[in-house]
């Protein structure tokens, strides 16, 4: 069988607001010991999986977070920054325009939805080329060029994973296996290979 690089989604796919499914877990630990490459794609801070998915955190290769921007050795903790931080102009625009719980990671800043209207205003007077990212609940300002699938390939690139190609990000998981096929999975861990 070939060796495959699954990543994982986690709002709204692995984590749910409470916990993750013991099958979701069962079917990761059975794909790490058949020899496959597990990677977390987020927008999350790396700060904060360790509370939201713990029992996939150590199952993991590398984490790729803030929408793409850093990329983390999930063993050694190591960040690299796969972006500019943000910009002190933004996030000091956003903490005067009364914006509350904002997110300041290391290279995106996040706010609640409700808020979009005056995040868009403080990047354009900021004159931030940073790009809106809209989740269900929350907002984000992220690198310009920078997203999902940009760090993925950076993990695969730094795990020494050659030829895969990713074509596309979403669902509750995919992955490619050496000869560039990409599978996506429905929201059935059974399905994850093991």
């Amino acid at each position: 069988m070939e060796k495959m690089v699954i990543a994982l989604d986690v709002d709204g796919t692995l984590y749910d607001g409470g916990v993750v499914a013991e099958a979701a877990t069962l079917a990761l630990q059975r794909a790490r010991a058949d020899g496959h490459t597990l990677v977390i794609v987020t927008g999350r801070r790396w700060e904060s999986l360790r509370q939201v998915v713990p029992t996939v955190v150590g199952l993991c290769d590398r984490a790729v977070c803030e929408e793409g921007g850093v990329l983390v050795d999930v063993a050694t903790g190591e960040l690299v920054l796969l972006a500019e931080p943000v910009e002190p102009a933004v996030v000091a625009g956003l903490l005067a325009a009364g914006v509350p719980e904002l997110d300041v990671g290391h290279v995106v800043v996040g706010a609640p939805s409700a808020w979009i209207a005056t995040v868009e205003a403080v990047r354009a007077a900021t004159g931030s080329r940073r790009h809106l990212v809209v989740n269900k609940a929350s907002v984000a300002l992220a690198p310009e060029g920078c997203d999902k699938g940009t760090g993925l390939r950076a993990a695969v690139a730094e795990l020494g994973v050659a030829g895969i190609e990713f074509d596309r990000f979403g669902g509750f998981v995919f992955f490619s296996d050496p000869a560039g096929n990409t599978v996506e999975l429905q929201q059935d861990p059974e399905l994850l290979p093991g």
